[in-house]
């Protein structure tokens, strides 16, 4: 049992039914009875934030990301190229473009154009879409993809956890992220 770092009591835990993901670095995600948090009973102390399968959640959010066909904002940039643990100057290589046009993109200085987007769509459902089995990645959707406009628009999307059983999916994976909910409203 762990226990409380100011007080010494023996903490407490409990699920969280919404949890925002803000601290994820993309907005709009929130996760349903999964998170769970640690708190003290005695001093109200909250001593941590448990979630589970991190990787496998980041890689779902990328992989969900890349499906909606709506413009990618500079935030979202941002967090798509740090999902894939790159950094700007691969990704400048990979698109060809320099190292200053990632940073560009990711401050909302300048707006990715269409061809680098559906190529950054593609390396990210390559490099992640193992990550997130519960999430389905179409190469030929992204290709074929016409990306809208979405100036101002908010994404939410809602993801609940599941076994890779209830997934049906085949990977060693002991959990799995699973989509409830996706829609735009703008």
């Amino acid at each position: 049992m762990n226990r409380c770092r100011k007080c010494g009591s023996k903490l407490k835990t409990r699920l969280i039914r919404e949890y925002k993901a803000n601290e994820l670095g993309i907005a709009g995600v929130s996760i349903w009875n999964a998170v769970s948090e640690e708190t003290c009973p005695k001093c109200n102390n909250r001593q941590s934030v448990i979630i589970p399968n991190l990787q496998g959640l980041v890689a779902a959010i990328a992989v969900l990301r890349i499906a909606i066909p709506f413009k990618l904002s500079g935030s979202e940039i941002r967090f798509l190229r740090k999902a894939m643990e790159w950094p700007a100057k691969k990704l400048a290589e990979k698109l060809e473009v320099r190292p200053e046009t990632i940073s560009r993109y990711e401050n909302d200085v300048e707006i990715i154009k269409m061809p680098s987007e559906k190529l950054l769509r593609l390396f990210v459902g390559q490099q992640l879409s193992a990550n997130a089995p519960g999430i389905k990645f179409d190469p030929r959707g992204i290709v074929e993809m016409r990306i809208k406009a979405c100036y101002p628009c908010s994404l939410q999307m809602h993801l609940k956890l599941v076994s890779s059983n209830e997934a049906k999916n085949e990977a060693n994976e002991d959990q799995a992220w699973e989509e409830a909910r996706k829609f735009a409203v703008g």
